[in-house]
């Protein structure tokens, strides 16, 4: 860890026509000597901007509590929204900053909202087609989803539609979601819009209700696109097609909790082809998508009177097989330990295999194998004609 000699004594100047740096804030002193309830007072009037505000020493309020081990103000401040990414001057986030395991423990734990994206709990809502054309229609509608606007207009039009009219967020969360858009579109960055869907906000719930609710009526030829519609093509394509995420381009196996009615295992049989509508949020990192996906729970799902299980706990494994399909996003996500790989929308895989884990009922019950399909240009049908469909404006 990074050594912080003091947060209190300012650097001696060589000269003095040197200018004075300006003093450290009240609500970081206030999580410097651990008053919670000061820093509880004052949260009640910040903007997430001066909570995430660097020092004159080069550190935030969050990496001087988790430097002293003040749990619950490094509670709050990561209930509040309080950014995880930033490096202090010692190049050092907050989390390798934490004085012990147990402060460390709080910045995996303290994700409600974002820990959801790693669990899978209605299949009928991720995956839409199931045909064995699945790869062609990956090809095609991801074609019609190249942008004619660029990367600030999409940006532009999604602050001033869709997180105006769309997004029903607690005023913390909506400020943070607001700022990153904010910046990305005046730094022209994307990584701010990888950074708002990995928040520990419920930005990303929405935009995956909206993909699965909205993403393919887009694509249809008997009327115009509806502002939300508009909204979730911009998002997709942002996604899909910014040149500056294809270096995040993931090539491996990945893996995804998931909690399933016995109606949902008959979803996933072997050989089947699947094609997503929504962000399937993903770790590289067993361990973690296993225990989001209720690792050692098996016993505490729900039962029918005569024990029979309501609920069953799965682990999907994904093998991805093109650079075009996932993003390695955890060095840009706001929780980076995560290990997050993020699959696009209209992505085609295959059901390889299920097994059910007969040796202990309080792990993962389920394991299903998905192997991405190899693209394919060829898509017979006609109801979805290149010729005729509009691309994404």
């Amino acid at each position: 860890m990074g050594q912080i000699i003091s947060y209190n004594t300012e650097p001696k100047s060589s000269s003095t026509e040197q200018p004075q740096k300006r003093p450290l804030s009240e609500f970081y002193e206030a999580c410097h000597y651990g008053d919670f309830q000061r820093v509880q007072t004052l949260l009640l009037t910040m903007s997430l901007e001066q909570i995430n505000s660097i020092e004159p020493n080069g550190s935030t309020a969050l990496h001087v509590a988790s430097y002293h081990g003040h749990a619950d103000i490094v509670r709050i401040l990561l209930a509040t929204g309080a950014c995880r990414t930033i490096k202090n001057i010692h190049k050092l986030t907050a989390y390798e900053e934490a004085l012990n395991e147990d402060i460390q423990k709080l910045f995996t734990s303290i994700s409600p909202s974002s820990s959801i994206r790693f669990i899978g709990s209605s299949p009928k809502t991720e995956w839409s087609l199931d045909t064995s054309q699945a790869a062609a229609w990956k090809t095609h509608l991801s074609g019609l989803l190249q942008p004619e606007l660029s990367f600030k207009e999409m940006v532009l039009y999604l602050r001033e539609h869709y997180l105006t009219d769309y997004m029903n967020l607690p005023p913390y969360d909506f400020q943070k979601i607001k700022n990153l858009f904010r910046n990305a579109y005046e730094h022209n960055d994307v990584t701010y819009i990888v950074q708002a869907y990995t928040s520990a906000t419920q930005f990303h719930v929405i935009i995956n209700n909206h993909l699965a609710q909205n993403l393919l009526t887009c694509f249809r030829l008997d009327s115009e696109q509806s502002i939300l519609e508009q909204c979730v093509a911009h998002l997709a394509s942002i996604f899909i097609h910014r040149l500056e995420l294809k270096t995040f381009g993931f090539i491996g196996i990945t893996y995804r909790g998931l909690l399933l009615l016995q109606s949902d295992l008959e979803i996933y049989t072997v050989n089947k082809h699947l094609l997503n509508k929504s962000f399937l949020s993903t770790s590289k990192d067993r361990s973690i998508a296993s225990i989001y996906a209720g690792s050692g729970d098996g016993m505490k799902m729900r039962r029918k009177a005569d024990k029979t299980p309501l609920q069953y706990t799965a682990l999907c494994i994904y093998k991805i097989r093109n650079l075009n399909t996932a993003l390695d996003i955890s060095s840009i996500s706001e929780i980076p330990h995560e290990c997050e790989v993020l699959i696009m929308p209209l992505c085609a895989f295959q059901v390889r295999s299920v097994r059910k884990n007969e040796e202990d009922n309080n792990d993962i019950q389920f394991e299903i194998e998905l192997e991405e399909c190899e693209d394919s240009t060829k898509l017979e049908t006609k109801t979805f004609s290149k010729e005729k469909r509009r691309r994404v404006t």
